[in-house]
C-alpha cells in the first residue's frame, strides 16, 4: 500500500475531508494535500498521526511489519459493526441503555475486531473513560482468558467484555477463576472485585482495541 492509499484511509476513517483531518492532527490542509500528491509522509506528519489517530501503528504507517496479533497489517484490517444505541458499561452512568441493536460500519487501521461499542460508566478510568469506543474480539471459551494473580486491580492484564445471560455488558479485568465465578476487578480503585457466576455468561470478548469516540 502507498502513501498516498494510506493517507487517503486515514482522511476516510479519522476526517472525512482532507481539512477534517488536518485539523485533527495539527497540520495545515495543503500539509496533507502535499503527502497527498508527492505519495510520501514526512517524520513530522507520522508523528502528528500516531499522536492523534487512535489504533495507528507506526509499523503500518510506515510499511509492513506485523500488529501484536500476528496478522499482516494491509491498511484497514476489518470492517466491523460500530453499534450505536447500545452501551458496554464501566460502572453506573445517567445514559440511557437501549437494548435495540443498530450499526453501522466501521473500521480502525490495523485493527481486526468483530465489533465496536461505546463505553458508559467510569470503573475503567483512567485507562478507558465514558465515551470511549473498543473495539472487542471473541473468545471461544474461558479457557482461553488471559488471568492475572496478582493482588489487586492489575493493569498489565488484558481486559474483556463480558456479557451475561440478563444482556448486562461488563469492561473488566478479570483477577482469578475458580471452577464456578470468575473474579472481575476495575481499573478505578473506587470500585471494588467481585465475583460472578460463569453459568450467567453468555460470552466473552477481549478488548483489543480502545479510542476516544469519532
Amino acid at each position: 500500500m502507498t502513501d498516498k492509499e494510506k493517507i487517503k484511509l486515514l482522511v476516510k476513517q479519522f476526517g472525512g475531508t482532507q481539512e477534517a483531518f488536518a485539523e485533527r492532527i495539527g497540520a495545515t490542509r495543503d500539509a496533507v494535500r502535499s503527502w497527498v500528491q508527492h505519495d510520501a509522509i514526512p517524520g513530522k506528519g507520522i508523528r502528528k498521526i500516531l499522536d492523534h489517530c487512535p489504533g495507528v501503528s507506526a509499523e503500518w504507517l510506515m510499511g509492513g511489519g506485523r500488529d501484536n496479533t500476528g496478522l499482516y497489517r494491509s491498511g484497514i484490517k476489518t470492517v466491523a459493526p460500530l453499534f450505536t444505541n447500545i452501551s458496554a458499561t464501566c460502572g453506573e452512568s445517567e445514559q440511557p441503555q437501549e437494548l435495540h441493536e443498530q450499526s453501522i460500519p466501521f473500521a480502525v487501521p490495523g485493527v481486526d475486531a468483530d465489533a465496536f461499542i461505546p463505553v458508559i460508566g467510569f470503573s475503567m478510568k483512567p485507562t478507558i473513560n465514558e465515551g470511549d469506543v473498543i473495539g472487542i474480539k471473541r473468545v471461544n471459551s474461558v479457557d482461553d482468558l488471559e488471568l492475572d494473580q496478582k493482588s489487586g486491580y492489575a493493569k498489565s492484564s488484558p481486559i474483556y467484555l463480558i456479557i451475561t445471560q440478563d444482556n448486562e455488558r461488563l469492561v473488566k479485568r478479570i483477577s482469578s477463576s475458580d471452577d464456578a465465578t470468575l473474579t472481575l476487578s476495575s481499573d478505578n480503585p473506587s470500585y471494588l472485585p467481585f465475583k460472578i457466576s460463569k453459568d450467567s455468561i453468555l460470552s466473552i470478548h477481549r478488548v483489543v482495541w480502545h479510542g476516544s469516540a469519532i
